[in-house]
């Protein structure tokens, strides 16, 4: 990945769409802020899905196998590890960091990457924090 004015504009969507994601979590319950970052973790990967359906159909099959860990995180770390949606987060942006070292993804644009791994590394950091009490842990996802 190249720096430039794109990966900065990037870098400041991601922050700011994070800094908006908190902003709604933040007062919350401890159940509501998993229930929130369960679907943030099902759902951080459908923008490459949605890519690749518009510029490159072919790697629709690979994107929809990269996503079903993330879904799986999703559902384990709603219902029984909370401390999955952080990592769930977290590790998205590895997808970010390495996608581009694949065959493509050409179809994703650059400042993209940019914003989706400032996006994963604060709200995952923040869900890390935000649901570290494990007495909640198992019980269901009200």
């Amino acid at each position: 990945m190249h720096w430039g004015g794109e990966a900065a504009w990037g870098l400041a969507a991601g922050v700011a769409l994070a800094l908006l994601v908190y902003w709604v979590v933040r007062g919350r319950s401890w159940r509501g802020r998993r229930r929130l970052f369960m679907w943030v973790v099902a759902l951080t990967h459908l923008p490459y899905l949605a890519f690749a359906l518009i510029w490159r159909p072919p790697a629709l099959g690979h994107e929809a196998l990269i996503l079903i860990p993330f879904l799986a995180a999703a559902l384990a770390g709603g219902r029984w590890m909370p401390l999955l949606l952080g990592l769930g987060l977290a590790a998205h942006s590895l997808v970010d960091i390495f996608h581009p070292l694949q065959d493509g993804p050409a179809y994703a644009p650059h400042w993209y990457r940019w914003a989706c791994i400032s996006f994963d590394w604060l709200l995952g950091g923040y869900a890390l924090w935000a649901l570290r009490d494990s007495s909640h842990s198992i019980s269901s996802p009200r």
